[in-house]
């Protein structure tokens, strides 16, 4: 299920110096590397505290009306709210994501 992920700045920034450092012949962090640059927007928040979220992201995830926002440590992910719900219910099963996070854990990337 494709969330969007939402960075502070400054965690972004050492984001992308982790994975400048990390291996370029690790196919998995070679993708992570193009999914988190390739899909970046620079936003701000506006002055009621809400970000625009650019057409492309919302189109990719399904974003309607109702979304769920996560804390995620380092970031905060926005999932569309049923399927964050359903998510929620196989959090324990091996994902896609997992074996991404995985080789970026292996290689001490700072995500």
């Amino acid at each position: 299920t494709p969330v969007i992920l939402i960075w502070p700045h400054a965690n972004y920034l050492k984001l992308m110096e982790s994975l400048s450092a990390a291996p370029k012949w690790d196919k998995a962090v070679t993708k992570a590397r193009a999914f988190y640059v390739g899909n970046a927007y620079q936003n701000e928040f506006d002055g009621n505290g809400r970000v625009f979220v650019p057409e492309p992201l919302r189109t990719h995830v399904g974003l309607q009306r109702e979304v769920a926002l996560v804390g995620n440590t380092k970031n905060i992910q926005v999932w569309v709210a049923d399927e964050w719900a359903a998510y929620e219910k196989t959090l324990n099963e091996q994902s896609e994501i997992d074996v991404m996070v995985d080789a970026l854990n292996r290689h001490n990337v700072d995500y």
